[in-house]
């Protein structure tokens, strides 16, 4: 499971003209779920604590299965993008963003840096200890290579491969 730490917000708040990079991206992409069967169904889903849990411990392989009632969604606190929700681990500095998208590039890696960097200051009381897993949950066919400047680790999930059990 890929993770960013306190240690790697400092390294980057101070090297990446991270709003710039955005800026200039906003201008020709669009990441918007468009409204289709997939897009509603990662929605709900991710809206639902016990299919978030399930998704995490399947996917991402924690050390300790996450139990459904130890999450808090976040979202609305911490999100003001409508492709991501934040959950926290109960009595834990630990945050799942998941982030979904119809198609990953080279900017990927920057709306991330810039999701977690606005956890991190939205969490000042936590800062040092505070640990954050971004996912990228990805709904194209294509296969995806990374190719960023960035050398920000993030954990990706196909939307495909998602086959939960209720």
């Amino acid at each position: 499971m890929k993770v960013f730490t306190y240690k790697q917000y400092i390294k980057y708040i101070h090297s990446v003209r991270l709003n710039a990079i955005l800026e200039l991206n906003e201008e020709s992409n669009s990441y918007l779920l468009e409204k289709g069967a997939e897009g509603t169904l990662l929605e709900e889903m991710l809206k639902n604590r016990r299919d978030v849990a399930s998704l995490i411990n399947r996917f991402l392989k924690p050390i300790h299965r996450i139990k459904p009632n130890n999450l808090v969604d976040c979202t609305n606190h911490h999100s003001i993008d409508q492709t991501e929700v934040v959950y926290r681990l109960k009595s834990k500095n630990i945050f799942f963003l998941m982030k979904f998208q119809l198609i990953i590039d080279e900017y990927t890696p920057y709306k991330i840096l810039k999701s977690c960097i606005d956890i991190i200051q939205k969490n000042k009381k936590c800062d040092e200890n505070i640990i954050i897993v971004p996912t990228i949950i990805y709904i194209t066919k294509k296969k995806f290579r990374r190719n960023s400047l960035l050398d920000l680790e993030y954990n990706l999930i196909n939307f495909r491969a998602l086959q939960l059990k209720k």
